[in-house]
């Protein structure tokens, strides 16, 4: 364990340095101006990227329909499944309209009248600061299509090409980053304990395109408190070569840098090294874990989460969310077992974190970008592989978007280190997705005492703050074949649930569009931060322009 930890530190140190190199040989290649350095303090900018590995099942949340749309659906057939399984039965007619379809279950979107939204999201979103999230910061990106299954999914959307021996678009932003607006002390965290949590491949990058990983609050303390590695200060030789070394950063950024370089850049280079030099300095010895303002902000995450299960769930034993017409609360017991969070983390490891750790993760990503030490995060959030758990995988779900709210609602409350006057959530964008849309109709065990969801046909992104069109809603699927929304759509030769071609600049489902593909994920992020797609990198997909503004 010892080991890993170090390896840990031994990544930040060495991240550091090498962000100070590319400093230096962009400034003497003539492609670093003084602005850049301005817009250290000015204009930072941040990335948070959350995948909820396994899918989600969008009928719950953002992405369902009005029982009387899907009038004329005649079994799960007209629903086609990418692997359906033949140790499930798929019912429709008695079993499809339980409490993920009702009508007094949905919350119309604030911003567009076509659009409804699932139980899920109005338990979460269906309020004040909710409704003004989804109306003015939040962007839908429905209907995608996708290729292969979990993890092919996954990899394919975050490195645009079917192959993953290639950069994820977090990397590259990372790097982008890095360069215009000079490195953090954590500048790319993946917040796991190896990159295939998160379904990425690190083969191919380098630098900044590699993140530090922090798997838990266990590796994050050992990060942040005083190593028997590191200088001891208690040694007076250790001592005396930490103020050697400190001393000798510190002369760099005063007259010596006038007698020995020219030009501008190169002195702004070792101001920028001096500064990440005492970053790392302080990180090392910091003790964030226990700060006061980080526990605030990670005991807030948890009473939100408390309170929205609670609020939908309740607190004990119910009926199952999948069982015909049921209107009850299903079980989510938060205080039985050995741990709190037990009931809802039991039956499947698909769910990924526990839920102590997802709540850590997002109050730490938080923490890092009020503090402008991080610049990326990933976050795996909890999603489920709800063949025949999905009670549990419904209450995950609600776990993560609960997670998802919380941190938007606070990004929008705070404000930029040193700029009170601009929104942290307005310099940063932070997306959610997962590699596929779970069906409508609910799938059994043969027995039928569970219940959950197959593979459904599209998938979907939920986007957010800087660089997003706030309140737009992009694609839609086809719906039954009473809906009024897009009648064209039933003369195309998809199944139901499949997304619909769209105007790419619009985002309007429209007849002859381009149908959007999880592959086009890629391509938007990084023209969203103004990053070249790199030459050796293949992607036949293109930038969708309705998704980011501009």
């Amino acid at each position: 364990m010892k080991g890993r930890f170090d390896r840990g530190r031994r990544r930040f140190i060495q991240q550091t340095l090498q962000g100070m190199g590319g400093f230096y040989a962009l400034a003497h290649a003539g492609l670093m101006s003084k602005n850049v350095f301005a817009a250290q303090s000015s204009e930072r900018t941040y990335l948070v990227n959350i995948q909820c590995g396994g899918g989600w099942d969008v009928h719950w949340f953002h992405d369902t329909f009005l029982p009387e749309h899907a009038q004329g659906f005649s079994d799960a057939n007209v629903f086609p499944t990418q692997d359906p399984s033949t140790h499930e039965v798929i019912r429709w007619n008695d079993r499809y309209f339980t409490r993920r379809h009702t009508n007094d279950g949905y919350m119309p979107h604030p911003g567009n009248s076509d659009v409804v939204l699932g139980l899920g999201m109005k338990n979460v979103f269906d309020d004040s600061v909710g409704r003004d999230l989804l109306k003015n910061w939040i962007c839908l990106w429905k209907g995608m299509d996708y290729d292969g299954g979990h993890v092919l999914g996954n990899r394919l959307l975050q490195h645009g090409s079917l192959t993953s021996y290639a950069i994820t678009f977090s990397g590259l932003i990372s790097e982008h980053l890095a360069k215009v607006q000079a490195p953090r002390a954590l500048h790319y965290l993946q917040l796991t304990t190896t990159p295939d949590a998160f379904y990425s491949n690190w083969a191919l990058a380098k630098g900044y395109q590699v993140p530090i990983n922090i798997g838990d609050k266990s590796a994050f303390v050992d990060l942040t408190t005083p190593s028997s590695h590191d200088f001891q200060l208690a040694s007076a030789d250790d001592k005396i070569a930490l103020d050697a070394l400190a001393q000798s950063v510190q002369n760099l950024s005063g007259g010596v840098v006038q007698d020995r370089f020219d030009l501008r850049n190169s002195q702004n280079i070792v101001k920028s090294f001096l500064d990440s030099f005492q970053k790392a300095l302080w990180v090392g010895t910091s003790n964030m874990a226990t700060n006061p303002d980080f526990v605030t902000i990670w005991n807030g995450y948890k009473s939100t989460v408390t309170e929205y299960v609670n609020n939908l769930f309740g607190t004990g034993p119910n009926s199952s969310v999948f069982t015909s017409s049921n209107t009850s609360k299903p079980t989510a017991d938060l205080n039985s077992g050995e741990n709190p969070w037990y009931d809802i983390n039991r039956h499947s490891a698909n769910y990924g974190p526990t839920i102590d750790d997802l709540t850590f993760r997002f109050a730490l990503a938080e923490y890092l970008i009020r503090e402008d030490l991080t610049a990326v995060v990933d976050i795996p959030g909890i999603s489920g592989d709800m063949h025949d758990a999905g009670d549990a995988g419904l209450v995950n779900e609600t776990v993560t978007f609960a997670c998802f709210r919380k941190l938007l609602e606070n990004l929008k409350n705070g404000h930029v280190k040193n700029n009170a006057s601009q929104s942290l959530l307005s310099r940063t964008t932070v997306v959610m997705w997962s590699e596929f849309n779970r069906a409508a109709p609910v799938s059994f065990s043969t027995n039928e005492t569970l219940r959950g969801t197959n593979h459904g046909v599209s998938t979907s992104m939920i986007l957010a703050g800087y660089g997003v069109p706030g309140g737009r809603v992009v694609g839609a699927l086809k719906e039954g074949p009473s809906s009024p929304h897009y009648p064209w759509a039933q003369q195309l030769q998809r199944g139901y649930e499949t997304g619909l071609p769209i105007d790419p600049k619009t985002g309007i489902p429209t007849q002859g569009g381009l149908q959007a593909h999880i592959k086009n994920v890629f391509p938007t992020m990084l023209t969203m931060f103004g990053v070249d797609i790199p030459a050796n990198q293949i992607t036949d997909a293109t930038d969708v322009p309705a998704v980011r503004k501009g």
